[in-house]
């Protein structure tokens, strides 16, 4: 009970993205990446996504959300990727967001490449597993890919490298 009265506490007394004063902004942040951590599977999907709606003033909330890919739960794994976008990601995530990119579910992989994408040349090592997906089962993930190459290494896309 206390773990969700500390997040809905937190989404409630400040909404996505926004302050109630000074400091808050830190504990609000600081008190999502807990969750993320201790919550149950929907708490912590909760938590992932709100952590997305401070966009880079969330941007330590980025090991939590790096290592919240590899969660069991393939809801938190969603929101984690796109949480990860929405910041920016940067080169601490991309170990974990490349093995995101082999995840079951679509909705992941396109996530993680567009996670891939925000971190621009930082993710350079992602280049060729971003290659493999441009032939997925999935447009939205080719897609995905394909955009992420082209921010990543615009002559990737062009010459294979």
């Amino acid at each position: 009970m206390g773990a969700k009265l500390l997040f809905v506490a937190a989404f409630l007394g400040c909404g996505l993205g926004c302050t109630s004063g000074p400091g808050s902004l830190a504990g609000d942040v600081a008190g999502l990446i807990a969750q993320l951590k201790t919550g149950d599977d929907s708490m912590r999907a909760q938590a992932a996504e709100a952590l997305g709606g401070y966009g880079p003033a969330a941007r330590e909330a980025v090991p939590a959300l790096a290592a919240a890919l590899r969660d069991e739960y393939e809801q938190v794994r969603r929101a984690a990727a796109a949480s990860l976008a929405a910041i920016g990601a940067d080169k601490t995530a991309v170990p974990d967001l490349i093995t995101a990119l082999k995840d079951t579910d679509a909705e992941v992989r396109e996530a993680a490449a567009q996670a891939l994408a925000s971190a621009g040349p930082e993710a350079r090592a992602a280049v060729p597993a971003l290659r493999g997906l441009l032939h997925d089962p999935s447009e939205d993930v080719r897609q995905a890919a394909a955009e992420a190459l082209a921010r990543i290494d615009p002559r990737a896309c062009k010459d294979g490298r």
